[in-house]
């Protein structure tokens, strides 16, 4: 699927006041600014525009006008993937007062540099798109992490291969520390479960890596193939799986679901589970959905299930009359939550997203569904 860019409510916003010290911050946050709340949204295009996202922010905020009378504005960055932009935006985005909060959507290797920024700035920003364990442990006081942290993928992945019966796993991952992690927590799950952690590879790469690791495999009788790798690493190895005839379940993460990833590898998914980025427990009642599928012309994934749900919450906390980022913070993390399109969106003490409800997706025409 093509993505489609188009912004009805976009906002120019001017530049705000600066730091006036290393050590001082913004000196008047503005949650509301003559009748407009304005949220950033930084990272590369096709990280944010991914899934109708941007389409689901829209549908939001014109939602939130109808309902409120309150101008929702988003303003997109667009970093290319690039550290250097990255880091200016969130400089410039850090220093303008008229920004309430900044939803990341960024490359996971820079996202602990520009947190730093923003929590200095006491800005409230959003991480969506991932990021290490370490930087949700760091205890930040104006981060939310909103999606299911690695180690929690990891364990959802456990779960599934427990619940479902196999007893022999492959698990295939990158050399990374959030590969690693996830890796951790699916070993935490399974530990005791009888379930056999029978093989761990780094990757594979290439077709001549999965060749020798397949040939591992049917020796060692493997039954289910977790994999955690770079973008289209994942589907890639699904592909080569039945090309070989296998039909050895594929358990993997979010990484996997991306319209990319379906475009090229699609034909071979059936069946693939994942663990998602966001809640998949579609059975809260709503129109939205369907308010969105007959504005845009397709159906709602989770990425914009994610991203409404997002700017919705933000416009209501922010719209709550809150003065300091404090307490738009406290609002966001509180255990009442917010009822979002697929149920109840809470938070913990660090910021990160609970996992509720159903947290597995299965391939069936054409996407990843619940």
């Amino acid at each position: 699927m093509s993505f489609r860019k188009s912004l009805a409510l976009m906002l120019s916003v001017s530049a705000g006041l600066l730091f006036t010290g290393c050590n001082e911050t913004i000196e008047a946050w503005k949650p509301m600014n003559n009748n407009s709340i304005v949220i950033a949204v930084v990272g590369d295009d096709s990280f944010y525009n991914d899934g109708g996202a941007v389409e689901a922010m829209e549908l939001a905020s014109e939602n939130f006008y109808e309902n409120t009378g309150i101008n929702l504005s988003v303003k997109y960055y667009d970093d290319d993937a690039d550290y250097h932009k990255a880091i200016a935006y969130a400089d410039e985005i850090a220093a303008d007062t008229d920004i309430a909060a900044v939803i990341i959507k960024e490359e996971i290797d820079y996202v602990d540099t520009v947190a730093d920024i923003y929590e200095e700035a006491k800005k409230p920003f959003i991480i969506t798109n991932g990021c290490y364990d370490h930087t949700i442990e760091n205890k930040y006081e104006y981060l939310l992490a909103d999606f299911i942290s690695a180690g929690s993928a990891g364990k959802i992945m456990g779960q599934y291969v427990i619940n479902n019966g196999f007893k022999r796993a492959a698990f295939c991952h990158s050399d990374t520390e959030y590969e690693e992690d996830e890796l951790k927590g699916f070993q935490s799950e399974i530990s005791d479960s009888g379930v056999a952690l029978a093989d761990t590879v780094v990757g594979p790469y290439t077709q001549e890596e999965f060749d020798i690791a397949y040939s591992r495999w049917q020796v060692l009788g493997i039954d289910v193939v977790c994999v955690s790798n770079y973008y289209s690493l994942n589907s890639d190895l699904v592909r080569m799986l039945r090309l070989k005839g296998s039909d050895i379940q594929v358990v993997s993460d979010y990484v996997m679901d991306t319209d990319y990833d379906i475009e090229q590898n699609g034909e071979y998914l059936d069946g693939t589970v994942i663990v998602p980025l966001y809640l998949t427990d579609d059975t809260a009642e709503n129109d939205i959905k369907e308010r969105y599928s007959e504005k845009y012309g397709f159906e709602m994934t989770e990425h914009a299930v994610q991203s409404y749900d997002l700017i919705y919450m933000l416009g209501n906390a922010l719209n709550s009359g809150v003065a300091e980022p404090a307490e738009l913070m406290k609002i966001l993390r509180s255990e009442e939550g917010y009822d979002g399109l697929h149920g109840k969106v809470t938070y913990d003490e660090n910021g990160a997203l609970i996992p509720s409800g159903n947290n597995i997706l299965k391939f069936s025409d054409g996407a990843f569904r619940s």
